[in-house]
């Protein structure tokens, strides 16, 4: 009997989490990822399990885990992504950027707060995307930055924080701030990116600087103004949501609850 085939847009927390879960009931998943490769970027955070325990880790880096374990069990399609939906009672036949048009039992939209494939389930962004008028941005720095593997330290002054998280073997620089001028967005424009981070830090002294620097000098540091999203409805037909895509989280519980909606949809309807 031929496996039901769901197709997954977006390759960071949720969607591989999903995929993985899938792989293991009877379901064939093909993800598909608009970057040519995994994020690098993120924040630290931590993995919440009531029956393990608690796990710490770069956002990169447990994303890299969940692909790695999906590679065998489902295609993964980067540099491209969904244009266009149409779905019936037999399915939904999707339009790529890139590849061959294909037909797919399901569809999840895993792609985050700025999802291409929620317009299809709820309509237009801006109607459910509220911004808070802050960024975060982050870098992975050398292990030698940190002194002491076991201490987080943050310096605060108006309108910005700056922390400096151990984050197990990979540290980082996490800047959180209120811009003066907004910063317009575009995921693409990582020149962009890194000017807004140094212009909010510019007149900040401590270790600023210095991580400024590691900023300007990363190819792809992580940066995404903050907001979030509230929606009527997480589904319409064949196509769901699921992770940021269908409700924001802040302070690194996105990444859990994500997993935990992953394991939860891992019986789809068929």
């Amino acid at each position: 009997m031929k496996k039901p085939e769901v197709l997954i847009v977006g390759a960071g927390i949720a969607g591989p989490a999903l995929a993985y879960w899938l792989s293991r009931n009877g379901y064939r998943p093909t993800v598909v990822e608009h970057a040519r490769q995994l994020r690098s970027g993120g924040s630290a955070i931590v993995v919440n399990s009531k029956k393990a325990p608690t796990v710490e880790a770069t956002r990169a880096d447990l994303s890299e885990v969940l692909h790695r374990s999906t590679q065998t069990e489902a295609e993964c399609l980067f540099d491209d992504t969904v244009t266009a939906l149409d779905q019936d009672e037999g399915g939904v036949d999707v339009t790529f950027r890139r590849s061959a048009p294909r037909h797919f039992d399901s569809v999840v939209g895993a792609d985050g707060m700025h999802s291409a494939a929620r317009p299809r389930v709820t309509g237009p962004e801006r109607q459910f995307a509220s911004d808070l008028g802050l960024y975060g941005a982050s870098v992975l720095l050398e292990p030698e930055a940190i002194e002491d593997p076991s201490e987080m330290t943050m310096l605060t002054v108006p309108n910005r924080m700056l922390v400096l998280h151990p984050s197990r073997t990979t540290p980082l620089a996490i800047f959180t701030f209120r811009a003066a001028q907004p910063a317009l967005h575009d995921r693409k424009n990582i020149a962009l990116h890194k000017q807004t981070v140094a212009d909010a830090y510019a007149d900040v002294r401590w270790r600023a600087p210095e991580l400024v620097t590691a900023s300007l000098d990363h190819p792809a540091p992580f940066f995404a103004p903050l907001t979030t999203v509230r929606v009527p409805s997480w589904s319409r037909g064949r196509v769901v949501l699921l992770g940021d895509a269908a409700a924001t989280a802040l302070l690194g519980d996105g990444s859990s609850m994500a997993m935990t909606g992953a394991y939860g949809a891992r019986r789809p309807s068929r």
